[in-house]
């Protein structure tokens, strides 16, 4: 599919912004690797390239990764990024994504508050476009933000740029940097237009700002702001389910009309691996990131049922059949028809051991015998796997609709509208809708199990079994992989890793030792 006009030009963004370089004084010939700071805003195109050097910094894949640290998904590997994240064995002093995810979450926010010091030195920049940019960069600055409050508690609120070499800060009460989060975000979207024209798609929205709002009330419980704000999104007009649940995740659903915020991507220009991430090994995946069993059996019966539940017609020997149709369009399962068109065939017993057999010794195979199929295009299978420009979508519609019913539920303000945003989801998955008469604990569970199925690898999960209070419930103990027919025709259950989960501890996340080190006024959280 050629793509050239509907995403931002990433391109521009390429530069090492020069906010954190400047040229060495003592040389006589000006350095050719960078722009040079007193050369550079000059224009309103210097702060667009700026602008979009920022946009750079917003997390994609390490959104899925948070995944395998919830219920739902194993990074297997031993080196990879959330592995000791998910089996609760993260520490302060090993350089694990943790300290990575502090250290670029800071870059960002240096990019953003070097932006706003020096976008008054264009003088020839329009009121309007510097109001939209500066809204851009804060909107950035603030997701950034609501994200590493809810994984390090207390952070240091920096809104000026910081000498790197002398640049101490406290911890800030996590009070004050969310209060920060929301005045920002309700401030910006007076500057941001409701959309843009085919050039500019993934730009910041009012939409967008809106729902960023929305969640980060949510990520907090304060539902009568969640339920405000998400009714403004809904009465906007703009946005809409897209009819297929499983070609939204596919180049087919780019740009569609459920997409409110994603990060774009360019195939050669500014490409990802989620190809290479998520496909069994015949298909030149490596099975970095799979689902666990727990997530597989959370997908109902197609009729509604659980498929705990004896009457649901769930068949143990015949365990895919008849599911929850988002079961089929996320997760390769064995017996499946695999992307590259052949027969998805994991199970260990078999002889000679096949190329995606969870026992044939081969780090690249899946170790719980499901792969991911959400965010794989058939077109991206190829031994240099690594070149993939789906989008990677970061809030969507349906997100709104599942916030929405469940801030009225938490408020005990249940009517239609409630079953009406539930039902939406599941008729477009496919599924049985709910009649009304449902009690606010049997709505709550809905909800959150609607929450669970429609929402893997976008990193939502993670937030919600942790604002929920239930991560000590679903996280610890042993973990599981594929069900299947032994060599003596019992059923046999592959087991993978077991978890821990310390809720004294592992709520937060530790601050990086390095920090600690070079920042002084730093402090630990508790227990590590």
């Amino acid at each position: 599919m050629h793509q050239i006009m509907k995403r931002i030009n990433y391109l521009l963004g390429t530069i090492l912004l020069p906010f954190l370089f400047s040229a060495c004084e003592s040389l006589d010939t000006e350095p050719t690797d960078r722009i040079i700071d007193s050369y550079f805003w000059k224009t309103e195109t210097d702060a667009i390239m700026a602008v979009n050097g920022i946009y750079r910094t917003i997390p994609g894949t390490d959104y899925m990764y948070l995944d395998c640290a919830t219920d739902l998904a194993w990074n297997e590997l031993s080196w990879g990024k959330a592995h000791l994240l998910g089996n609760g064995s993260q520490d302060a002093e090993l350089w694990t994504w943790t300290s990575d995810k502090w250290k670029t979450a800071y870059e960002s926010i240096q990019r953003v508050n070097y932006f706003m010091e020096n976008i008054d030195r264009i003088e020839s920049i329009s009121p309007e476009l510097k109001n939209r940019l500066c809204a851009e960069a804060r909107f950035i600055r603030a997701m950034t933000y609501s994200d590493i409050m809810f994984l390090w508690g207390d952070v240091p609120l920096v809104t000026t740029t910081l000498d790197l070499k002398t640049g101490e800060m406290e911890r800030t009460p996590k009070d004050q940097v969310f209060n920060y989060v929301i005045t920002e975000l309700k401030d910006i979207i007076q500057y941001l237009p409701e959309k843009y024209d085919a050039a500019n798609i993934g730009r910041v929205t009012k939409g967008a700002a809106r729902a960023m709002l929305m969640r980060a009330y949510l990520r907090e419980n304060k539902y009568a702001e969640v339920k405000a704000v998400a009714k403004e999104i809904m009465d906007m007009g703009l946005y809409s389910l897209y009819p297929s649940y499983e070609k939204l995740f596919k180049y087919a659903g780019e740009n569609c009309s459920e997409i409110i915020f994603d990060k774009q991507y360019i195939a050669t220009t500014y490409s990802n691996d989620l190809s290479k991430m998520f496909s069994p090994r015949s298909c030149f995946g490596d099975g970095s990131v799979v689902p666990l069993k727990s997530l597989v059996d959370s997908y109902e019966m197609s009729n509604g049922k659980a498929i705990t539940d004896p009457s649901s017609g769930y068949d143990p020997y015949n365990p895919y059949e008849g599911r929850d149709p988002r079961l089929k369009a996320t997760i390769l399962t064995p017996g499946a028809i695999m992307p590259n068109g052949s027969i998805f065939n994991p199970l260990p017993n078999q002889e000679p051991i096949g190329t995606d057999a969870v026992d044939n010794g081969n780090t690249s195979t899946s170790r719980t015998g499901f792969n991911f199929l959400k965010y794989v295009n058939p077109e991206d299978l190829a031994e240099s796997n690594s070149n993939c420009h789906n989008n990677i979508i970061l809030i969507r519609y349906a997100e709104v609709l599942l916030s929405y019913a469940e801030a009225k539920i938490e408020t005990n303000d249940i009517d239609q509208s409630v079953y009406d945003a539930i039902n939406a989801i599941r008729k477009r998955a496919g599924m049985p809708e709910y009649t009304a008469g449902k009690s606010q604990s049997e709505l709550r569970e809905i909800v959150r199990q609607e929450r669970k199925v429609e929402f893997p690898l976008e990193g939502i999960r993670y937030f919600d079994i942790r604002r929920w209070k239930i991560a000590e419930d679903v996280l610890p103990g042993q973990t599981y992989g594929i069900t299947y027919v032994d060599d003596k025709g019992n059923l046999a259950t592959i087991k993978t890793e077991v978890r821990k989960f310390n809720p004294d501890r592992d709520y937060l996340w530790p601050v990086p030792l390095r920090e600690l080190n070079v920042n002084k006024k730093l402090t630990q959280n508790p227990l590590y």
